[in-house]
């Protein structure tokens, strides 16, 4: 038989604590603009963005992917995760311009 709780819980158990902003209204406040440049950069350098919460919903999550490599980072309000994607808008702009420059080994034999 399934315990019962005595209090009340949010869907996913623990409601958001004390003065920290719901990770929803974190994501609500932060440029949408943003948001599209660092999926479209990322995707360009061959890796991928996965933005979520933590379990307690008491910070935004935002989970970066290149190749084999990923890392969580977290933000506890807009202006933090504005600027985790400036930062990681940057760092895969750098990836994407690497993966389009001709590489200089690959040449084929000289002729002539």
């Amino acid at each position: 038989m399934a315990r019962k709780s005595s209090k009340a819980q949010g869907f996913f158990g623990k409601s958001n604590a004390g003065d920290t902003p719901d990770p929803a209204e974190v994501y609500q406040g932060v440029e949408a603009g943003l948001v599209h440049r660092l999926v479209t950069v990322a995707v360009d350098a061959g890796g991928a963005v996965l933005f979520g919460t933590t379990r307690d919903r008491t910070a935004a999550t935002l989970r970066l992917y290149l190749g084999s490599e990923a890392q969580t980072f977290y933000a506890g309000d807009a202006h933090d995760l504005e600027d985790l994607l400036r930062h990681w808008i940057e760092q895969y702009e750098g990836v994407a311009e690497e993966r389009e420059k001709p590489s200089g080994g690959r040449q084929g034999p000289k002729t002539g």
